[in-house]
Formats: C-alpha cells, structure tokens, sequence
C-alpha cells in the first residue's frame, strides 16, 4: 500500500477511485484532514490533504499528526 501527503488536486485524478474515507485522531491531535482510501491503478493508497479539503490551513508547524495517521 502507498500513502501520499500532498495537495487536494491529487484526489481529482481521472484513474484514482475513492473507496473509503477515515476520520483519525493521533496522540498529537487530528491531522488536516480526514485519510482517504482508495485505488490507483489497481494499487490500493491512502492519502491525506496537508492543507485539509477543502484547501482551508496554512500548516507550517510540525506535520507529526499527519505522519501518524497513516501508520
């Protein structure tokens, strides 16, 4: 399985089909966003908005929550 931190425009791609969505909450707190499960390309992923969805934050602090979440 691949997870991905990155930007809102990747969950808009025409060959990833959303399967599922994760609400998680960490030791350091929630992360930006709730992780989305997926398929891409036949390869299951899991991804997570850095900036949350939609594209509200301005994280520039530490991203251990996130990093966490998708233990």
């Amino acid at each position: 399985m691949l997870a991905f931190i990155g930007g809102t425009g990747l969950t808009r791609m025409d060959n990833l089909r959303i399967i599922d969505t994760h609400t998680v909450e960490t030791r350091f707190g929630a992360p930006s966003a709730p992780v989305l499960e997926g398929e891409l390309d036949g390869q299951r992923v899991l991804f997570l908005a850095r900036h949350g969805d939609p594209h509200v934050l301005l994280r520039s602090e530490e991203h251990t929550s996130e990093l966490q979440s998708l233990e």
